[in-house]
């Protein structure tokens, strides 16, 4: 199913203030969450700040940003932390009835070729056929390991303790301050346990790594 990406007269005024903002970065990201949303049809905003992020390498605050402005110009909505797009889902609606249309318009064409051969008088469709609802599948939230946190902070840059994180978490049957369930682990460390204190400062990769460079 193809997506029509040009913006109607309504939606010109909010992508030109969006580009005043943000640029080329902001109209990209639109487009990839045009794109996620009609997939899925609705997203945590968690888990399509973390799509988003893998695949254009744009920071969480900007993303954070670009999705509040697309939300007060009404381009998207957002309830209990998930996001989908009226647009969008009219978009699809329209597709989809087309493309039912044209089916049912080839088989009506299929059976009146083949009642005229056989003489044969064809069964009619018996109306339409209603909109089926795509589910959409979340993978189960597996928490990560202390070492895993650690890792993974140390991979962008930051030094944390892995257990007393989980000690955190585990008391809340990993649920945030907000008391809903961690979705995305990563994004939660990115967002919440990576501040400058616990930036890694060039020069101390000895501290990290005291290791390194020792005879064995």
């Amino acid at each position: 199913m193809n997506l029509d990406h040009s913006p109607t007269r309504s939606q010109l005024l909010p992508i030109k203030f969006l580009l005043a903002k943000h640029g080329a970065v902001g109209y990209s990201v639109l487009w990839r969450i045009e794109e996620i949303l009609l997939l899925q049809g609705e997203e945590f905003r968690e888990k399509l700040i973390d799509i988003i992020q893998n695949d254009l390498f744009v920071e969480v605050d900007k993303i954070n940003s670009i999705i509040n402005i697309l939300i007060d110009q009404d381009l998207l909505q957002e309830k209990d932390g998930i996001i989908n797009s009226e647009n969008i889902s009219r978009q699809k609606r329209k597709a989809e009835s087309i493309s039912r249309s044209r089916s049912m318009a080839g088989k009506a064409g299929r059976a009146k070729y083949t009642g005229e051969v056989t003489g044969e008088v064809p069964e009619q469709p018996a109306g339409t056929i209603p909109p089926v609802k795509i589910p959409t599948t979340r993978k189960k939230f597996v928490p990560p390991t202390a070492i895993e946190i650690e890792e993974y902070a140390l991979s962008r840059g930051f030094k944390l303790d892995g257990k007393f994180i989980i000690d955190w978490y585990t008391k809340s049957d990993w649920r945030d301050s907000n008391n809903k369930k961690v979705q995305n682990w990563k994004l939660k460390i990115l967002q919440v346990w990576c501040k400058d204190e616990n930036k890694i400062k060039k020069g101390t990769r000895k501290d990290i790594f005291p290791d390194e460079g020792q005879d064995n």
